[in-house]
């Protein structure tokens, strides 16, 4: 215990003015200050903590070489960034490398006497492969947000099969992902089931009649029952295509099957076109109660439903 103390106090206690511990122990001290400080004294003595930290930090990493201290000393300027002028933490996290690898150029382009100069043409090839790579790597970082904002757009995505891809890679976290087509058919179905009962029979049956043979799609009553259903809608929604088309059920007099598809219109891969993992499909029965209509619908399956391993 004793020696864990002793090395903390050198940590903070400078052997001379001019060192790294000098700002470990300046941090410190701020720190404790603004434990005990309020509003915008608080706030000021915290920053300069957190300032005189990074310095002490940087310092350290260039005496004793660390090879990190280059990527040390960025990110604590994008947390110190984030903190003050609160820049969304994705901006910063794509400039922390391009930073890196400038800070990391400036022992070999700065002298002792803070002179500016061209590096030694041997660091040049180095200096270059670094800073590419710090450019490629954060390419890779933007390339990950854009797919990531795309599968919050378009979830349904996740039910396709990516196998073919060159750089996105599944990953099975043994939970089942469900396509867009399965809640929407689901929450149509208390609206299908409220509004086709209690119907005049006749009327009913013209009706069914009217959607023999063709699927039909049916906006004028698919949007108001969402819009009931306080259904959140999202960019993925416009290439759903909801559509109805009713037979009679030959062995139940006097009753009618509608089928309600929701059938994917968006981009899929060329497995996906093969086995349709996206539509999903919803069976009401209608049948004759007296002279009104009655519903009742079956649970919403998938079209091509994933085998079970």
């Amino acid at each position: 215990m004793l020696k864990f103390l002793n090395y903390l106090l050198n940590l903070v206690k400078p052997t001379q003015f001019n060192s790294w511990q000098t700002f470990n122990g300046l941090a410190l001290a701020f720190f404790v200050a603004s434990v005990f400080s309020q509003g915008f004294l608080r706030e000021v003595l915290a920053y300069t903590s957190f300032i005189c930290i990074a310095i002490g930090l940087t310092w350290v990493g260039l005496e004793k070489s660390w090879l990190l201290t280059p990527w040390l000393t960025a990110g604590l300027i994008c947390l110190f960034v984030h903190d003050l002028i609160k820049v969304d933490p994705k901006s910063l996290l794509l400039v922390w490398l391009p930073l890196a690898a400038g800070l990391a150029v400036i022992p070999y382009a700065v002298d002792e006497n803070f002179n500016w100069h061209l590096p030694k043409r041997e660091a040049r090839k180095f200096l270059i492969i670094l800073f590419g790579s710090q450019i490629l790597l954060t390419c890779w970082i933007q390339f990950f947000f854009i797919l990531q904002s795309w599968l919050m757009m378009y979830p349904s995505l996740f039910v396709d099969d990516f196998g073919e891809s060159m750089f996105v890679r599944q990953v099975d976290f043994g939970t089942e992902v469900l396509p867009r087509s399965v809640p929407l058919l689901s929450q149509l179905r208390p609206a299908i089931e409220v509004q086709l009962s209690n119907q005049d029979w006749g009327t009913m049956e013209r009706w069914l009649q009217g959607l023999y043979h063709t699927p039909y799609q049916m906006p004028g009553f698919v949007q108001p029952a969402l819009e009931r259903a306080k259904w959140q809608r999202i960019p993925e929604d416009d290439f759903w295509r909801v559509t109805a088309i009713a037979s009679p059920q030959l062995d139940q007099p006097n009753t009618y099957q509608l089928r309600w598809d929701a059938q994917w219109q968006g981009p899929k891969s060329r497995l996906a076109t093969e086995n349709n993992p996206y539509d999903a499909y919803l069976l009401c029965h209608i049948r004759r109660e007296n002279q009104a209509s009655a519903v009742n619908c079956d649970e919403v399956q998938r079209v091509n439903p994933p085998i079970s391993q």
